[in-house]
């Protein structure tokens, strides 16, 4: 399991593969991406094939350096081979979009392959081998590519999670001494490539239409097949308030609720489209938060609980067929991007220091040598920031999700005890590194 970025303090992160253990967990987990005893891959299978269940794989445990090397071992040449068919190869596997959210997606299971080549990274790292790490890195934004022209957000949620994968694995090479100018530069080059953010709109529209058409024909479905009264038992009181429920909405309201539907889609839509277009946060933040604030003012009304039950989160399942997702998935990917032109530039600033010995005065004097323009911040609309510091070091950061500079300020805005993120400061910076626990 490979983790995130391990803050110690504000703005502040382990180098992990300088620590005298791992601190990674083993697993029970497979090069398909398949777990015993979890994840939907696997209970989709079971459901497919009626298998027995089978039993729960022990907990993860804590793994020193030397198991960690065994595990690696095992798994270097699958990963080799998957890394030279992933640059030869097309990686194609077509999705009946008519299904709906029952299409089945095999795409999804290209993210386990981004975790062991960042394991197999780490341990080069952690042994000296850059180019073999930086070869391990190249590939895993090479996946990026692949899943680009499927129209899911699913699959381009997939594409941030393996993105996000490769930042933090490339965070931890270039903390590593001895790289070169020609390495450094592949990587610039590749980073800046690995842009997602044109696909999400066409995705989140088809996304749309296939809720919405599966939506309809829940709507037009004859009664009795929507109530399932043939599996109904009426001496359940949950079965008899289930059955008046789905009477009432069948005969009052599910029209109504579709409309609300159709309405919430229209907006998410627009917000995302408006999002991606402008590249920046701030201008859906207030538009997912109006519609977010809604649903739940809606979702605690009882005469609203009846009348909307497909369009306001379901409370003990969390399951909608509404958009309500859209915000958190919009602020991920544009948090992606961000981080993306982050961690260009901070590559762009050691090969200045590389070529000049001493650090760049501001990021305008990266171009045009180092780059063709200045980063972009994707949470205001305007350029990354930087400063040089009174030590010699640099700072590097976006304003984060307020959209207000803060000065490069990494604390967080509520007194927390641990930190997962740069996104939890009050503005999101790039880590320095931490030698020692």
């Amino acid at each position: 399991m490979i983790p995130r970025l391990q803050f110690v303090q504000p703005g502040c992160c382990l180098v992990r593969w300088l620590q005298p253990d791992s601190g990674l967990k083993l697993v029970n987990v497979n090069i398909t991406g398949t777990r015993p005893g979890g994840g939907r891959r696997y209970r989709a299978m079971q459901q497919e094939t009626e298998l027995t269940p089978l039993p729960k794989p022990p907990p993860a445990q804590m793994c020193d350096w030397e198991q960690f090397e065994r595990q690696i071992d095992l798994t270097r040449e699958p990963v080799h081979n998957a890394r030279e068919a992933l640059r030869h190869l097309p990686l194609e596997a077509p999705i009946d979009y008519g299904l709906g959210p029952k299409a089945r997606i095999p795409q999804i299971a290209v993210g386990s392959i981004a975790v062991w080549l960042t394991a197999t990274a780490l341990d080069d790292l952690r042994c000296n081998r850059l180019g073999s790490a930086s070869e391990n890195i190249l590939t895993i934004v090479l996946l990026t590519h692949f899943l680009q022209s499927d129209r899911m957000v699913i699959l381009q949620q997939q594409r941030v999670s393996m993105g996000e994968v490769g930042l933090n694995i490339t965070w931890e090479a270039l903390q590593a001494p001895g790289w070169t100018d020609e390495q450094l530069r592949g990587l610039q080059v590749a980073w800046d490539k690995a842009s997602v953010i044109n696909e999400f709109e066409a995705a989140t529209e088809v996304e749309r239409a296939m809720i919405l058409d599966e939506w309809d024909s829940v709507v037009h479905r004859p009664m009795r097949e929507f109530l399932g009264w043939s599996e109904t038992n009426m001496l359940s009181w949950d079965d008899v308030s289930r059955l008046l429920r789905g009477i009432v909405w069948y005969v009052a309201w599910r029209q109504q609720d579709q409309a609300r539907g159709v309405w919430l889609w229209a907006e998410g839509v627009d917000a995302v489209r408006a999002a991606v277009g402008e590249s920046k946060w701030i201008v859906a933040r207030d538009v997912f938060k109006r519609t977010e604030q809604d649903e739940w003012k809606h979702g605690w009304i009882f005469y609203d609980q009846w009348r909307y039950q497909m369009s306001i989160p379901d409370m003990p399942s969390g399951t909608t067929w509404g958009p309500e997702n859209l915000g958190y998935d919009v602020k991920r990917l544009l948090e992606y991007e961000t981080r993306r032109e982050m961690t260009v530039a901070a590559i762009a600033l050691k090969r200045f220091e590389l070529r000049h010995n001493k650090p760049a005065p501001d990021l305008t004097a990266l171009v045009p040598e180092f780059l063709a323009r200045v980063p972009h911040d994707y949470m205001d609309g305007g350029k990354l920031r930087y400063r040089l510091n009174t030590d010699g070091t640099w700072s590097l950061y976006s304003v984060g999700e307020d959209g207000v500079d803060n000065g490069g300020d990494p604390r967080p805005l509520e007194p927390r005890r641990l930190l997962f993120s740069i996104w939890a400061g009050r503005d999101a910076v790039w880590p320095q590194p931490a030698l020692e626990r």
